[in-house]
Order: C-alpha cells, then sequence, then structure tokens
C-alpha cells in the first residue's frame, strides 16, 4: 500500500518486504510466524547522523491521552494549524497532510487516526510532519465489519467530497484552493497509476477489487479526470 501511496504524491517511510528469515535476532518469532513469512521492513527515519531524532505521534502532539487517538475532525483541525503554523516545511506539509487523508480514503484505509500522524524535530525546535506509515487497505481484510469504529469511519470516507476538505481548511484558516487542488492532483495520480500499479503488485483479489471500486465509485473520486 505504501507504493500506492507514493505514487499518488504521499512523502511515504522507505520500506520494503522482507521474509521472516532475517530477522535472525528474533529465533522465536521466525519460528511462530514461519521463515517464508513476509513482513514490512520500515527504515527508521527517526534517526539521523548525529543519533536519534525526536518525535511525537499527533496524540502526543495535542496532549491526548493514547485512548483517544479517534477524536475526529477537530483534532486533525488542530493538527493542520500547528503544521501550518510552526513546521519548517509550512504549507506544504499542509498540503501533504490533505494528500494523505485522500489516500487513506481510496485506499480503504478508515484506520488513519491521530497516531497515524507525527511530527519530527530535526533541529531539535521545530516540527515537520514526518514521512507516512500505516497505510493499509483496512476495509478489505476478513472481518472488517466487526471493527464498529472504523467502519464508521469508513461510511464517513465514502460521503467525502472535496467540499468537505474545503470545509476543513477553512475551519483551520487555510485556504480553501490548497485542500481542494491537493484533492484533485491525488485523485488524478491515484487514477493514472494505481491500476496499473494493482495488476502488477502481489496483492490479495479482496485488496486489489476494494481499491478498484473506491476509485471508480467513491464520490470523491468522481469528476476528476486522469
Amino acid at each position: 500500500m505504501d507504493m500506492l501511496a507514493g505514487l499518488a504524491g504521499v512523502n511515504v517511510a522507505q520500506c520494503q518486504p522482507a521474509p521472516m528469515s532475517t530477522m535472525t535476532d528474533y529465533p522465536e518469532l521466525v519460528i511462530a510466524l514461519g521463515p517464508d513469512t513476509r513482513f514490512l521492513a520500515v527504515d527508521r527515519f527517526d534517526r539521523g547522523p548525529d543519533g536519534a531524532v525526536h518525535m511525537e505521534d499527533a496524540c502526543q502532539l495535542l496532549t491526548l491521552m493514547p485512548g483517544q487517538k479517534y477524536s475526529g475532525a477537530k483534532q486533525f483541525v488542530k493538527l493542520i494549524q500547528i503544521l501550518d503554523r510552526f513546521s519548517t516545511r509550512g504549507i506544504e506539509d499542509v498540503r501533504q497532510f490533505f494528500v494523505r487523508q485522500v489516500v487513506n480514503t481510496l485506499i480503504g484505509n478508515p484506520d488513519a487516526h491521530l497516531k497515524s500522524f507525527s511530527v519530527l524535530y530535526p533541529n531539535g525546535i521545530s516540527p515537520e510532519l514526518s514521512p507516512a506509515y500505516d497505510i493499509v487497505c483496512m476495509s478489505a481484510l476478513p472481518g472488517f465489519r466487526g471493527f464498529g469504529t472504523n467502519v464508521a469511519i469508513d461510511a464517513l470516507q465514502r460521503k467525502e467530497t472535496r467540499d468537505r476538505y474545503a470545509a476543513i481548511a477553512r475551519q483551520a484558516g487555510i485556504s480553501e484552493r490548497i485542500a481542494k487542488a491537493a484533492v484533485t492532483q491525488t485523485v488524478s495520480l491515484a487514477k493514472d497509476h494505481w491500476p496499473k500499479a494493482l495488476r502488477e503488485m502481489e496483492v490479495p483479489h479482496a485488496v486489489r477489487r476494494e481499491i478498484e471500486d473506491r476509485l471508480n465509485s467513491l464520490p470523491l473520486a468522481r469528476g476528476v479526470m486522469s
């Protein structure tokens, strides 16, 4: 899913699938899951030449407890305002936020909560949006209907429009044009690149079908030409 997100303009963490057999420090885990089982190996983007780089997820940044990670749009508005005012990348991080949320909707990821967004402090003082991580097509998982909160979020995603994103921008004091342009460009990139990528990727049929259906039918994707 990270590959698809990257094709649509998301700044994703560097990662690649690897077999469990490479996890030589955890032999018990290799035995439990099987040496040929694959996992997603993600580079530590919270490390720099001088060591660890301080990182906070959005719950920590907004002084919320982890259990409040599904706090909703009001907290995301606060996150946007912080990125706009304090991020070293300013409006580019704001735009990237909207790009990621569009991708989460198109890819079927209703688990993109506040802890799925983090900031790094490369200079120790000012934050910037970290690379994206934990992007999954959750809506295609077996038993998805048993996750009440995520099902409710999925229902909201299926009703999203460009105007909804524009409204969130207004609430954050951001120009609507930034949100609308992010939606338009992200959807166009997804329509241009995802169908071919999905044919070539090793993904379960249910995931491929779910993403293709969302890309062709969701209101957010309609009316945007590739």
